[in-house]
């Protein structure tokens, strides 16, 4: 993929890079398409390029994927991972230690949080200093994981250690975790103002064609506000299949994907189960294909679902 040079981003994103402040917090919202990963690229290269030690983390390594097979964009001496490896990475390089974990994959950051407030030695607040830490998708962050890194920032600013600044970048739209944040729960914790120039929205969709940009306003959760429409049509309307069951349809999706480079979404209208249920059937109807499969979850009410299938009936 080609990232966008600065001088192609609209006045909008533009400022966002400009005006931002380079410490502290800041929390960059938009639906899909707005451009908020490339933001966040262009963020880390400008504050990487003032001196600053800059840490970019995303949920899981399709992201980070994403980010390493960007042509042409030098992101500098910033360091990108996932939240996964760089949370031990930096708790035991200040605390000596790994952070405690009450499952797989899951982090006690209530433990953590409490670790960190009893320590004391000066030298151990210093490591505990990240930097710029630069979150992409940070709706799949849980809640804790917030409240862990805005308290450890505060004592540091107590201790006088200038530094453990957070960019994060949101869309209460998407999410790929149960255990999720919302944008004001982000927000509020981060403590996050309007009048700083901290708290930015994106708005217009750049990702997709008009016809798919309309589409997609079917799936926007109820207040969330939707992305201004691109102004070209491509003249190609989405086209839409809809089934009650899974058999036959694999076979279907294969023969799509192979002959043509298109991509294609099926959309559950279920609970996590039935999600989690079909993505498994997937993968394994697709076992030995170089089809790349994800998922991503979201659990909408009955009420939701009834929204949906009225917008797929216009």
């Amino acid at each position: 993929m080609r990232m966008p040079e600065l001088r192609e981003l609209d006045i909008d994103q533009r400022n966002i890079y400009t005006k931002s402040p380079e410490s502290g917090p800041i929390l960059v919202t938009g639906p899909p398409g707005t451009g908020k990963t490339i933001l966040a690229f262009h963020r880390s290269a400008r504050l990487a390029s003032s001196g600053q030690k800059v840490q970019i983390i995303m949920f899981n390594n399709v992201l980070k994927r994403f980010v390493n097979n960007t042509d042409g964009f030098d992101l500098g001496n910033v360091d990108v991972s996932t939240m996964h490896s760089w949370v031990p990475k930096w708790f035991r390089g200040a605390m000596g230690f790994y952070p405690p974990k009450i499952g797989p994959y899951k982090f006690d950051w209530r433990k953590m949080l409490e670790l960190i407030d009893q320590a004391n030695d000066v030298n151990v607040l210093r490591k505990l200093d990240w930097g710029h830490l630069v979150i992409d998708e940070g709706q799949d962050f849980p809640p804790d994981m917030y409240r862990t890194l805005s308290t450890t920032r505060y004592k540091l600013d107590d201790a006088g250690i200038d530094g453990a600044a957070v960019s994060v970048f949101a869309d209460d739209n998407q999410s790929i975790t149960n255990d999720r944040s919302s944008v004001e729960q982000i927000r509020n914790t981060l403590n996050i103002k309007d009048d700083e120039n901290r708290f930015w929205r994106v708005h217009k969709n750049y990702r997709n064609n008009k016809e798919i940009a309309e589409f997609s306003r079917c799936f926007q959760i109820r207040g969330a506000q939707s992305a201004r429409l691109p102004d070209k049509e491509s003249g190609v309307q989405p086209s839409v299949m809809m089934t009650e069951l899974l058999k036959g349809v694999l076979d279907t999706i294969k023969q799509l994907v192979k002959n043509r480079p298109i991509e294609v979404g099926i959309i559950v209208l279920g609970n996590a189960y039935d999600v989690e249920s079909i993505y498994t059937s997937m993968k394994d109807g697709l076992s030995g294909s170089d089809i790349l499969l994800q998922g991503y979850l979201n659990t909408p009410k009955e009420e939701k679902n009834k929204e949906l299938k009225e917008c797929f009936d216009q």
